[in-house]
């Protein structure tokens, strides 16, 4: 199974999680850890995301996260026709 490509549909039934579904769990935590580390290494470097007195250290989280999840789709895009 390629973790980064498409995955098929959940077959679960209500209620239950099957082998898939924690396969899809796991991809969105990797994802997701992709964006912390990438908000966090500026961080780490001493650099804020303050601007004028205002911390803007959550947006910036959100949209370097949904970054690290666009970039996984676009590498796992199908070749072009």
């Amino acid at each position: 199974m390629n973790l980064l490509g498409k995955m098929p549909a959940a077959t679960s039934p209500s209620g239950q999680l099957n082998s898939l579904d924690m396969w899809k769990v796991f991809r969105m935590g990797l994802v997701l850890i992709g964006g912390e580390v990438l908000t966090n290494v500026p961080k780490w470097m001493g650099m804020q995301y303050v601007y004028k007195g205002v911390d803007y250290t959550p947006y910036v989280q959100i949209a370097l996260t949904a970054g690290a999840e666009m970039l996984r789709r676009w590498l796992a895009g199908q070749p072009a026709a």
